[in-house]
């Protein structure tokens, strides 16, 4: 045997077994060992040892190597007591355990075994090893206390490429990397279906397909991107036809990415490998085609959907009984509501806020510009406003009632000695109407208005 290349031991077996006095044969022990090597020179305890508490015991020794192969160490034979004490079995040792061998025990040194361990050379030394042990009697017991094992040989290496041909997996051909893409043991280097799909490497298109892949007719792996590759953030226009709506689309994984968008007269095509925004965007449906570079089978499409906001509109009604103006607001998310000088926010669609007595001025605002002001004077009175009283320069004069819900009034304007200048039906919104006044000469006027409250005369002053 060789004394030079390499060595290893087995993991030892340290805890004590005892042998019962009911002839249970063949306890074993087992111990994994991963080494190189081409077979053993010795089977041993090695500073270590086993014994028997031996009154008239038989025992018998075996070695059992990876491949199953069984190596005799110790014979059945009678002896009044056995103890090993680091005893090593070894073909080249001169010494033998005899038929009888009271004399020498204990067992001290090597010994040759029964059988031959010359008969595992050329054998693979990777796996697992057993020792079994026997006492034939059933008066007795004894205690294996630990044992293992020694390897010796020279390391092969047939394809020089730094792995020994115990561990290497194409040891015919040098693979340093020892590349073995479906993990089948087999090198891909002399692997005949590199990716274990059935189909030999000479014909396979793609000799690289994962195991499990969805595959086209050519068992190529169909190209695919996972659901929550993309993500897209829709940002809709701010104000009616203000055309800045936007679609923001990001990628996960990189790829060299094209997105095509047509919709409302547009058709627009933009590259990118992670994100990529499509701005000035007016109201509509949009749909939008994502393609990657060399995968002419890809495509992922959706629809994106770009809204306005609701027109800014305001309903208003007065409660004479308490004194309320009742608000009922659509088109903005939060309003802002000036009255008599006094400013609240809310995001409320409906709100009551309480009229002071007489005129009271309202304004309205949404948090976008573009959305415009609602304003209104409101008369929390039972006498019409009348405005500008005097009249200088002004050619329109302002009626205010306090009903809003009349959508027209009969007024009179008459001179201060009874002359009717004017007398007609003029139209209100939300209980506001005009007079034009521009051809009206100076002078006291009375206008009169009829209301649910009665009659009221009031004296306008053209200068």
């Amino acid at each position: 045997m060789s004394n030079g290349g390499w060595s290893g031991d087995i993991k030892d077996h340290n805890q004590s077994i005892n042998y019962p006095k009911n002839g249970v044969w063949g306890i074993t022990l087992e111990s994994e060992m991963r080494s190189g090597g081409t077979g053993p020179d010795a089977a041993h305890s090695e500073n270590k040892y086993f014994m028997f508490d031996a009154n008239g015991a038989t025992n018998r020794a075996k070695a059992v190597s990876p491949d199953g192969t069984i190596i005799d160490l110790v014979p059945g034979r009678w002896d009044a007591g056995g103890y090993y004490i680091n005893t090593v079995f070894d073909d080249e040792a001169v010494e033998i355990i005899e038929e009888n061998g009271v004399a020498q025990s204990p067992y001290t040194g090597s010994f040759q075994p029964d059988g031959q361990l010359s008969d595992l050379d050329d054998t693979h030394s990777t796996g697992e090893w057993k020792l079994r042990i026997w006492d034939f009697l059933i008066e007795d017991s004894g205690t294996l206390d630990s044992w293992s094992i020694q390897i010796v040989g020279t390391a092969q290496d047939l394809d020089n490429d730094g792995i020994d041909n115990n561990f290497d997996i194409c040891p015919e051909l040098a693979n340093p990397e020892q590349e073995d893409f479906d993990n089948d043991g087999i090198g891909d280097l002399c692997d005949d279906d590199i990716d274990n799909d059935g189909v030999l490497n000479g014909i396979d298109n793609c000799n690289y397909t994962p195991l499990g892949d969805a595959v086209d007719i050519y068992e190529c792996t169909i190209f695919s991107l996972p659901a929550t590759n993309f993500t897209n953030k829709i940002s809709s226009e701010t104000c009616n036809n203000s055309n800045n709506g936007s679609i923001y689309i990001e990628a996960i994984e990189l790829y060299n990415y094209t997105a095509h968008l047509v919709g409302n007269g547009l058709d627009r095509i933009q590259t990118f490998d992670s994100a990529t925004l499509f701005n000035n965007l007016e109201a509509g449906v949009y749909e939008i085609c994502i393609s990657v570079e060399s995968q002419e089978d890809y495509e992922l499409c959706f629809d994106a959907v770009i809204t306005e906001p609701e027109d800014f509109t305001v309903v208003s009604k007065t409660d004479k009984t308490n004194g309320e103006l009742n608000l009922a607001l659509t088109g903005g998310a939060n309003y802002y509501i000036e009255l008599n000088g006094n400013i609240t926010s809310t995001t409320d669609d409906e709100v009551s806020i309480k009229l002071e007595s007489g005129i009271n001025q309202l304004s309205i605002t949404t948090d976008k510009n573009c959305q415009g002001v609602f304003t209104k004077t409101i008369n929390n009175s039972v006498e019409p406003l009348v405005y500008p009283n005097p009249i200088s320069d002004e050619h329109i004069l302002n009626i205010v009632l306090n009903n809003t819900e009349l959508s027209e009034v009969h007024v009179t304007l008459a001179s201060q000695m009874g002359q009717v200048i004017f007398s007609e039906n003029i139209q209100l919104n939300a209980g506001t109407g005009t007079i034009d006044i521009s051809n009206l000469a100076s002078g006291l006027y009375i206008l009169t208005i009829p209301s649910n409250e009665g009659i009221s005369n009031i004296k306008i002053i053209k200068n």
